[in-house]
């Protein structure tokens, strides 16, 4: 539950194109130390969870559990645009969040073939 926090916010971040030193000044805190919430680095405290919400203008259950689609439509909705510009802008959303799972995906994999380096490693040296 720890990771989809974090990976929710940065989600949400992203498709309303704000970046993370945005974010950082809005809170208060250094690009880094934003950087690592969304790394997941460091706990966030109730204030700093209902602070994010109210900067990415999202309740904290939908920050807790995200969905893309309810997020864009508050969102076109508040600039004012019509429901005819509804699909694109939702399609936009799901092509940013494919890049964002497949960047997700691979980190994952480059991550995974590390570990395995190193349990190989240690376990070489474990021998007599």
């Amino acid at each position: 539950m720890k990771y989809q926090i974090a990976d929710n916010i940065r989600k949400i971040r992203v498709l309303k194109n704000y970046t993370q030193q945005f974010m950082a000044q809005e809170l208060g805190i250094s690009q880094k130390s934003y950087s690592n919430i969304e790394n997941n680095v460091h706990t966030l405290s109730m204030e700093r969870f209902l602070k994010i919400a109210s900067i990415l203008e999202v309740t904290p259950a939908e920050l807790l559990n995200f969905n893309g689609r309810e997020v864009m439509r508050r969102q076109l909705k508040q600039n004012g645009r019509s429901r005819e510009k509804a699909p694109s802008e939702i399609q936009l959303m799901a092509e940013r969040e494919k890049k964002l799972l497949e960047t997700l995906l691979l980190t994952q994999q480059e991550l995974l073939k590390t570990q395995e380096i190193l349990i190989e490693t240690l376990h070489r040296n474990q021998k007599p």
